[in-house]
């Protein structure tokens, strides 16, 4: 399998009372099973979530295959979409900047 970096890309208008690390910890349930897991990650990722503007902005790089993509975007977009605590307002996937190819390296020698 041929796995390659992936950039997600989620705008969320979030209630004043989320954990801020709510929204990465739902993607790596929604990838993983639990926030909690025994390594290795089938799908490696990463999650930062900037707050200072609004809306708040989550981006997760993520090392999937051309052939699970559609699966990884399908499991973010519902888990975060069932989630009270925030509005989804976009979903945007694609290239990783060059100051995540480092990132993005060290995430795809975990699998």
């Amino acid at each position: 399998m041929n796995s390659k970096p992936l950039a997600v890309d989620i705008d969320l208008a979030m209630k004043e009372t989320t954990d801020p690390r709510a929204p990465g910890g739902e993607i790596t349930v929604a990838l993983c099973g639990h926030w909690e897991h025994e390594a290795p990650c089938r799908w490696p990722h990463n999650n930062r979530l900037a707050t200072s503007g609004s809306p708040a902005r989550l981006r997760s790089v993520i090392i999937v295959s051309d052939d699970e993509r559609d699966e990884v975007l399908r499991r973010i977009e519902t888990r975060l979409r069932g989630d009270a605590r925030w509005s989804v307002l976009a979903i945007t996937a694609g290239d990783i900047t060059g100051d995540e190819v480092d990132l993005a390296d060290r995430l795809a020698r975990t699998l």
